[in-house]
């Protein structure tokens, strides 16, 4: 792998930990099945310890933390890793600081009425009701986290081991062979991201009686906006293709669009040419 691209982005891993309120009792499980008359492992039953609303802030900012950590980043393995290009590391890691931020602050809240929720539990879950059930407070902190911890890219420059020269030239080129199929399998998302919203735009603009959200566009006005942060190959052929997404695609309000009908057939059009234009580079 060249130097530059060692240079040109990182690897990032996000953590983030995050207590379910529910529980799965076993007792009640079984009792049910017999009522049933059913075998064990007929079914599951959960008891939501706390209610759901006392997590939901929680729960939405850290859902928004993993969006935002997919955004901006490339895939590179299966463990939740990703690549993070160092063009968007600025915008990103001021973002996920700011999510963080809402994310304690949240979880703060949510610990300040822990007890008073414990208090009502047995009122509101009757004879599900279970104290053991329930972590302490001190414990309960410890389930919410939120890291990001930055790795450099793997090259077989720094392979370093007491073998025989041969035996060292191919561990590198495997290292080098699984980085590279890596980095394409990155790339390739970032063509796959961009079919997906130009299609998803092509087939709902075709139908002038379909009705459509303003995200239809606003995604396309997202990811091309960020796409030259995630170049991390410098790929012009998803340059080109951007820059006509962003002139033909995305140039169009959804407003307009829902009362311009030889825009909206215009737009349907451009965006099929470019999801065609994309399918051909890469099954011609």
């Amino acid at each position: 792998m060249s130097k530059s691209l060692v240079e040109k982005a990182m690897i990032a891993d996000l953590t983030i930990g995050c207590w379910t309120g529910r529980k799965m009792d076993r007792d009640k499980s079984w009792q049910f099945a017999e009522e049933s008359h059913a075998q064990g492992d007929a079914g599951t039953w959960w008891t939501q310890l706390v209610p759901k609303r006392d997590l939901k802030e929680i729960t939405s900012t850290l859902n928004m933390g993993r969006s935002k950590h997919r955004q901006f980043k490339l895939p590179w393995n299966d463990s939740g890793e990703r690549i993070l290009p160092a063009q968007a590391f600025m915008t990103y890691t001021d973002e996920m600081r700011t999510l963080r931020a809402q994310f304690e602050e949240e979880v703060s809240d949510f610990l300040q009425i822990y007890p008073m929720i414990i208090d009502n539990a047995e009122e509101r879950l009757g004879d599900l009701f279970r104290h053991d059930a329930y972590p302490s407070v001190e414990q309960m902190q410890r389930k919410f986290h939120w890291t990001v911890d930055f790795y450099p890219l793997p090259s077989a420059n720094d392979f370093r081991v007491n073998l025989q020269n041969d035996e060292v030239n191919q561990i590198k080129a495997q290292i080098e062979e699984r980085v590279e199929q890596r980095i394409e399998n990155a790339m390739r998302d970032l063509w796959e991201r961009l079919h997906h919203v130009i299609s998803k735009a092509a087939d709902t603009l075709k139908d002038p009686d379909k009705k459509f959200r303003n995200s239809l566009i606003e995604n396309i006005v997202d990811l091309c906006d960020i796409l030259p942060k995630l170049n991390i190959m410098e790929d012009d052929n998803l340059e080109r293709i951007r820059q006509m997404a962003v002139n033909e695609v995305a140039d169009a309000t959804p407003e307009i669009l829902r009362v311009d009908e030889r825009l909206r057939r215009t737009t349907a059009n451009s965006a099929k040419r470019i999801v065609n234009e994309i399918e051909e580079m890469f099954n011609g």
